[in-house]
Order: structure tokens, then C-alpha cells, then sequence
């Protein structure tokens, strides 16, 4: 059984946030779609707007990046801004992200063989 683990932007720092950009410092490694994101400063940022199919570019400051599908959630978040993450496997995976106290996107999974 996955354990959710919400990880607020203020227990591994946020260092900003825009309207649809979002800087997080990554404590530990994290995994992002297919790529895995090494500690360190990363930004999500919204690439599509409007339309049914969400993109959301994920870039670290130590040059990896990557693109991962994402649906527009309502509620209310634990913080303002932040990521929530799972821990399936011994693993963070990046579930979640809330850019603003209105604005959040729940991350597709692609089933895993």
C-alpha cells in the first residue's frame, strides 16, 4: 500500500512562486515521470493553458528536466504552494502541485508493468 506523504514547500524551502511557476528545493531524490530528480533546487512551471491537457516542465538547477501530464484539481491545499509527494517503493514520486491556494494539478500515471 502507497504511503501519502504531503511535503510542504516550507519543510524543504520555497524559494518562490509566480502565477504559474513554482521554485521548490528538493531534499531528497525525486521521481518525476520517468526522470529522477536529484536533491537541489527545481522549478515547475505550467506550459499549456486553458485546454484539457495540462503539461507541466519540471527542471533542476543541475540540468535535468522533464514534461509530465497533469489534470486541474479543486480543494484545498495544506499550504499556499507546494508539492505533495508519495513514497511508493522506498521512493519519493511527485504526486501533486499547487501553485497558488486555487490553482492545483494532480500528476497522470502511466501504469507501470
Amino acid at each position: 500500500m502507497k504511503t501519502l506523504l504531503a511535503v510542504l514547500i516550507a519543510a524543504v524551502g520555497l524559494s518562490a512562486a509566480t502565477s504559474n511557476l513554482l521554485r521548490v528545493t528538493l531534499a531528497d531524490p525525486v521521481a518525476v515521470g520517468s526522470v529522477e530528480m536529484q536533491p537541489g533546487v527545481c522549478t515547475v512551471q505550467q506550459m499549456s493553458n486553458g485546454g484539457s491537457n495540462i503539461v507541466l516542465l519540471v527542471r533542476s538547477e543541475g540540468g535535468q528536466q522533464t514534461t509530465v501530464l497533469a489534470n486541474r484539481i479543486a480543494g484545498t491545499p495544506d499550504s499556499k504552494t507546494g508539492v505533495v509527494l508519495n513514497l511508493q517503493n522506498g521512493r519519493y514520486v511527485l504526486d501533486q502541485v499547487w501553485l497558488n491556494e486555487l490553482e492545483g494539478f494532480q500528476i497522470q500515471r502511466v501504469n507501470e508493468q
